[in-house]
């Protein structure tokens, strides 16, 4: 699957919207993984983040556990066997 040429630059010309109109704290991310898109535009560094097909993985893989907001059964459970992180 490959991310529609498009969408880079959407993105980035959403952003540069925003801060022209004083928003600084406004992040976009792009991935064919929407959790890695989501996970990157809420916790990642950097006003845009394009994870690249295929690194979803690795990219995903140094946060911790919480970003993926699971249950609190299931949190319980991860916790309970040592998962801290997605990776």
């Amino acid at each position: 699957m490959k991310i529609d040429g498009c969408a880079e630059p959407l993105a980035r010309d959403l952003v540069a919207v925003y801060h022209e109109k004083g928003v600084e704290k406004v992040r976009a991310a792009i991935s064919i993984v929407p959790i890695s898109a989501e996970v990157a535009a809420l916790h990642g560094k950097g006003a845009f983040i394009n994870i690249p097909p295929g690194t979803e993985r690795d990219y995903l893989a140094r946060f911790p556990i919480g970003v993926l907001d699971p249950s609190q059964f299931l949190s319980s459970l991860l916790d309970g066997i040592g998962v801290e992180c997605c990776a």
